[in-house]
């Protein structure tokens, strides 16, 4: 079934599509870093520098926001951190924030080692 697109009739209107197209990017295109208690004392904050040094090198730091977020859950396997597509990094280390940008957030691969199977 095709679905058809309300036809834009103003320049209003288009800006407020254009507006709605970033949001939609941007929310699928961020780092959400847990910053509980336990993440906290863990890394978190040095987590979320290690990604916008990382996100900055890349040429991503304004399309990929780095955003605090509050606790998600699972402390024992923490520093934790959520990207916009939904995928869940658990163990995270500042070092690992590299590899996450360059294999997830440019090459569209997950980081498989830092995800829990269980």
């Amino acid at each position: 079934m095709t679905k058809h697109l309300k036809k834009i009739e103003s320049g209003g209107a288009l800006a407020v599509w254009r507006n709605q197209i970033r949001q939609a990017e941007t929310a699928a295109r961020e780092v959400r870093i847990c910053m509980g208690g336990s993440c906290l004392a863990s890394g978190a904050p040095e987590i979320a520098e290690a990604f916008r040094k990382e996100l900055a090198a890349a040429g991503l730091a304004e399309q990929v926001p780095v955003r605090a977020a509050g606790c998600m859950g699972p402390c024992v396997r923490g520093p934790v951190l959520r990207l916009g597509d939904g995928t869940f990094y658990q163990g995270v280390k500042p070092e690992d924030a590299a590899e996450i940008v360059r294999e997830h957030l440019v090459g569209g691969r997950v980081v498989d080692r830092l995800i829990d199977h269980d």
